[in-house]
């Protein structure tokens, strides 16, 4: 009987050894228990520091117990060794850095307003995609199909009026896919509704050219070319007569002036920031019109809000070279480093692909617009420009010598620092619509 009495008082212990060896793999010892062999981390983010995450263990033990993580580069894909320390027990595990995450696609609206008989195009409605891998994105074909299967085209056309369902699907090179619907109201030209965001396909007004076949960039001329308008303008139109620039240059896909139409095309200068392009965009939004933005790289750095804003609000960004300053003297790998120098900045950024350049102070060399051209540009120089620096001047003189040369086909070419646009741009938006002309948006072609 008291050897029965010893057992049941015995029992006990051997059941609490028992569920310890159970939990800690020995009655008195612990042996660490990794949540999992292997952890996966998604390039580019931070890299989880708590212990917890990665070992099932008391709060108490946690404490006791050290992390490695030192090897591991969450900014370089990889598969990295890492360690658990817990007295002398030491548990080794993988962590795999990798891209996990679906591309981020930022659209200009959500709601779109289009032309009849127009062409849809990404850039229209697509401000920006981001993604840490190679990706590529477009609208989907057929949105009945499985995100997988759906092929991804560049435009859309809609042949009657009415509203519609679209949507851009972007994949990256892991099998991420992300997608972003939005909705199309096809209406008839000219009644897109005041203040909508609306898309009109304007290619059949621009300039078109693909351009020559460029050949070996360094047997083109580098002679200096100061690009000027003159004073003479063709009576029936308006038009300034620059035959010489466009030509000699036009082949090199160079807008001077559009080809002669009701539209009108303009464009800004950004250098550096004063406080009036705020004002500028408020009033462009305003009177919904899209403007082009030329800008430098310190530009960019010092006002990435801004730059932001402009993107989303629809309008174009294009490359002033990362330096601001004129190219027509520039070696060719010179020229080269201040083109990719600002475009890789930008869409690193912004996710913003630059498809227009302007050389600064209109100096180029006929080598300029080749190596331009061959690196995807489309150059645009200007058929107005005038004195904005011009302190002496009035903004309502401003304001008059603006209009009066107003005429179809023409691209402005202002300065985003001088106060006389600033303070001008209203009367001038609605005085070169009571001329009967309309503004267009610079798109890709």
């Amino acid at each position: 009987m008291a050897d029965f009495i010893r057992k049941i008082k015995l029992l006990p212990a051997v059941l609490v050894c028992t569920a310890v060896v159970l939990m800690l793999g020995g009655c008195g010892s612990y042996t660490i228990n990794l949540v999992k062999d292997e952890f996966t981390v998604n390039v580019g983010d931070e890299l989880d520091m708590n212990i917890s995450s990665y070992v099932r263990a008391s709060k108490a033990m946690l404490a006791d117990m050290t992390i490695d993580l030192s090897q591991v580069d969450t900014d370089k894909m990889g598969t990295y060794n890492a360690s658990v320390t817990y007295g002398e027990d030491v548990r080794e595990f993988k962590v795999k850095v990798t891209d996990i995450k679906a591309p981020e696609i930022s659209l200009k609206s959500e709601e779109i307003y289009f032309e009849q008989q127009g062409t849809l195009q990404l850039d229209n409605v697509v401000a920006s995609v981001k993604d840490y891998s190679d990706y590529e994105y477009g609208f989907s074909k057929d949105m009945t199909l499985a995100d997988e299967d759906k092929e991804m085209v560049d435009t859309l056309s809609f042949d009657s009026l009415g509203d519609y369902n679209a949507e851009v699907i972007a994949k990256d090179s892991f099998g991420n896919i992300s997608v972003r619907d939005f909705r199309v109201h096809v209406v008839e030209p000219g009644k897109i509704p005041g203040g909508a965001a609306g898309i009109s396909d304007y290619s059949a007004y621009m300039n078109t050219s693909a351009g020559v076949d460029i050949g070996d960039l360094d047997s083109y001329d580098t002679t200096g070319v100061y690009y000027g308008l003159g004073d003479n303008v063709d009576s029936e139109n308006n038009r300034p007569q620059i035959g010489y620039y466009t030509n000699l240059y036009d082949k090199y896909r160079v807008d001077f002036i559009e080809p002669q139409s009701s539209y009108i095309w303009l464009t800004f200068n950004e250098i550096g920031e004063n406080g009036r392009t705020v004002k500028i965009l408020d009033t462009l939004k305003e009177k919904g019109v899209k403007a082009v933005f030329f800008v430098t790289l310190s530009y960019v750095k010092d006002n990435e809000a801004l730059v932001r804003r402009m993107i989303d609000e629809g309008h174009v960004i294009g490359n002033y070279t990362a330096s601001g300053k004129e190219v027509g003297d520039l070696s060719l790998n010179q020229l080269t480093s201040e083109l990719d120098t600002l475009y890789n900045y930008v869409y690193e950024t912004f996710g913003y692909e630059m498809y227009l350049f302007r050389p600064p102070s209109g100096y180029f060399n006929e080598q300029t617009l080749a190596a331009a051209q061959k690196s995807g540009y489309r150059t645009v120089f200007w058929s107005y420009a005038y004195a904005d620096w011009d302190s002496q001047m009035t903004t309502r003189q401003a304001l008059s010598k603006a209009l009066a040369r107003a005429h179809g086909g023409a691209i402005y070419s202002l300065s985003a620092s001088s106060s006389l646009n600033q303070k001008m741009l209203a009367d001038l938006i609605d005085g070169i619509r009571a001329k009967g002309f309309e503004f267009a948006f610079y798109q890709k072609n």
